[in-house]
């Protein structure tokens, strides 16, 4: 549900701005009037181009404008612009309003939290997620429930099944002709590298000896 004098702010403010035609190059960002997550459309009627400060205080405003879980949605949409385009495009976000935003955004997700605890199904869902997680984090295996690749790791047996699977894969892939002569060409293009490169460092090594001496023969005479 909207609240009436939030809502006509917002319409008024963006009455207010410009009309422009979004480039690339000049920073500014395509607004939904109507949030898609609330109902709105890409429709060009509901479509605003928007300076990123703009933009920021239609979200601001936005925050103002809805109730219940629309709310939580227009607090979630801001969080994600303030970590996305905080320092972004000419506008800073102060500490003092990133501080807003985020205390705002925990308020909110404390909120969403106690109502969905009072779904005793949920309620019973996320315990159960808590549990398996704190029970893999210390290495138990609750009845039910699948282990963590670390975990599995912790076994000798699954190691060797593991590394048994990764032998048999390769030894498989050797026994085709075209992948070993793939093999061998990539490691005598290598060696042909390494070959020239020492080549090349020892010819430039008996050049620069032989300058060094040539240097020093003139300096003694």
């Amino acid at each position: 549900m909207q609240t009436n004098n939030y809502q006509q702010r917002y319409q008024k403010f963006i009455k207010s701005r410009p009309i422009r035609t979004k480039i690339k190059s000049d920073g500014c960002e395509t607004h939904h009037i109507i949030p898609k997550s609330v109902g709105g459309s890409n429709d060009l009627s509901n479509l605003v181009v928007l300076t990123p400060r703009e933009h920021f205080i239609a979200h601001m405003m936005l925050v103002k404008c809805y109730k219940g879980k629309s709310k939580s949605k227009m607090v979630y949409a801001l969080m994600k612009l303030s970590i996305a385009n905080g320092n972004h495009h000419g506008y800073r976000l102060t500490a003092k309003r990133y501080e807003t935003i985020k205390n705002r955004f925990a308020r909110q997700v404390s909120i969403n939290t106690r109502n969905q605890m009072k779904d005793s199904e949920w309620k019973k869902k996320w315990l159960k997620k808590v549990k398996e997680a704190n029970s893999k984090r210390k290495g138990i295996l609750l009845p039910g429930t699948r282990p963590s690749v670390a975990m599995k790791w912790q076994d000798p047996e699954y190691r060797k099944k593991v590394s048994d699977k990764i032998r048999q894969s390769v030894l498989k892939r050797f026994q085709d002709n075209e992948y070993r002569d793939k093999i061998k060409r990539g490691n005598q293009k290598r060696n042909d590298i390494y070959s020239k490169n020492r080549l090349w460092t020892q010819e430039r090594r008996n050049k620069v000896k032989a300058t060094w001496q040539a240097k020093s023969t003139s300096f003694h005479l």
